[in-house]
């Protein structure tokens, strides 16, 4: 049997070897293969002893780190292990040994030689895990019913990163293949993050469904999807990613498409046009007399252009409001710093004050100490 390293490290090589032949009693032997490929440049393994290691550091390594005693060192002749230096001739590193089974190995030999020691885990920050939807979830119902979505859809592959239900903020859809990697790796790999993200829970009460779409994922649903999708006009598509979600929500009275929107209840709705034949879907917001796209101004910026709308105003009102942000929070972080300049500069002055009262406190203690003194030597 050979033993072969890429890695000139003792504690992978000759403390391997030592721990194996220790384990086989006398089972196992190194060949000596000194004569065999003499051309090939090569060092004895070695037999002398490893670089000390502080006591306090021990804990840190096993016994089979170290290095065997002078007894075990002739008995195993480690010296016949040999290593392969990259600057003999102009090769890769090496450390190979070639190993003979003299006698059979018995059970408990057996179990013992590849018996490793068990392994302390670290303490480390533990991710929430990933909980799969389980069949036929109550949750699932409603979102299905509610977006009108087939059965063809696998929804056992969306996710949560909590195990209560009702507190999943958030749902994630993966592939087949990286579920079960996730499932069989539950304890063995730490994940922070997996799938796109699918469905965002929703807090309004009065909302029919406790989740809207997201729009990382809409495209891979919307295939499945038989309600609340609607395709509107390229002009409709351009007034509404126009618009500033949160605070100007643009009116449904001036979109084309109003008469479609009616029939369809406030929440979470799923917006399609097409422009020279590429297909450009939106997640919105429907309300009552308005709609609101929930896409990030990036994204908006990519559709309008895809679209052919010119983005030349909009990306100036973002701008502007970017630079407006970005004062604001460097005159906060201006007063911030004045407040903790004007702290410091009170702080030293209370200090001085005290010293400086300090000081003379003790000149005049000794002041009266002296004129003590003096009424007493003039007594005498």
């Amino acid at each position: 049997m050979v033993y072969s390293t890429c890695s000139l490290n003792p504690v992978e090589d000759e403390a391997v070897i030592a721990s194996l032949l220790r384990s086989a009693d006398g089972a196992l032997e190194l060949v000596d293969v000194s004569e065999q490929l003499p051309e090939l440049k090569r060092k004895p393994g070695l037999s002398n002893k490893f670089e000390d290691i502080d006591s306090e550091q021990r804990r840190s390594f096993t016994s089979s780190m170290f290095p065997p005693n002078e007894e075990e060192m002739q008995k195993f002749h480690l010296e016949r292990c040999f290593r392969v230096l990259p600057h003999m001739q102009d090769t890769g590193g090496f450390f190979i040994a070639v190993l003979k089974k003299t006698k059979a190995l018995n059970d408990n030999q057996l179990k013992q030689a590849f018996r490793m020691p068990p392994v302390k885990r670290r303490k480390t920050f533990k991710e929430d895990p990933f909980v799969f939807l389980e069949k036929d979830d109550a949750r699932w119902k409603d979102i299905a019913s509610y977006y009108g979505i087939s059965e063809a859809f696998p929804y056992e592959n969306l996710l949560g990163r909590t195990i209560e239900i009702d507190k999943k903020r958030t749902l994630y859809f993966v592939n087949s293949a990286v579920k079960r990697f996730l499932l069989d790796n539950q304890d063995k790999v730490k994940v922070i993050n997996a799938g796109i993200r699918m469905f965002g829970r929703v807090e309004n009460k009065f909302n029919l469904c406790r989740f809207r779409m997201a729009q990382d994922g809409v495209r891979t649903i919307l295939p499945f999807m038989e309600k609340r999708v609607v395709e509107i006009d390229v002009e409709d598509m351009c007034n509404i990613l126009k618009t500033d979600n949160g605070n100007e929500n643009f009116p449904r009275e001036k979109l084309k498409c109003d008469q479609k929107l009616n029939g369809i209840c406030a929440g979470s709705i799923v917006l399609v046009t097409e422009f020279n034949s590429v297909k450009q879907v939106i997640c919105a917001w429907l309300g009552a007399k308005s709609l609101a796209p929930y896409v990030s101004k990036e994204e908006r910026i990519h559709a309008l252009r895809l679209l052919g709308c010119d983005t030349s105003d909009f990306e100036k009102v973002m701008w502007t409001k970017r630079q407006s942000k970005a004062l604001r929070n460097r005159e906060e972080a201006e007063k911030r710093r004045n407040l903790e300049q004007a702290d410091i500069a009170t702080t030293e002055e209370t200090n001085l004050v005290s010293t400086s009262t300090a000081e003379l406190d003790g000149k005049m203690v000794v002041e009266e100490q002296s004129a003590e003194d003096e009424v007493s030597s003039g007594g005498k």
